[in-house]
């Protein structure tokens, strides 16, 4: 589960980081 959750947040992370780059 932990792992799961470190990979969600890596994600959201990766994600606002395209919304950043896309605005």
């Amino acid at each position: 589960a932990e792992a799961r959750a470190e990979f969600a947040e890596r994600s959201v992370q990766k994600l606002q980081k395209e919304v950043d780059r896309l605005e």
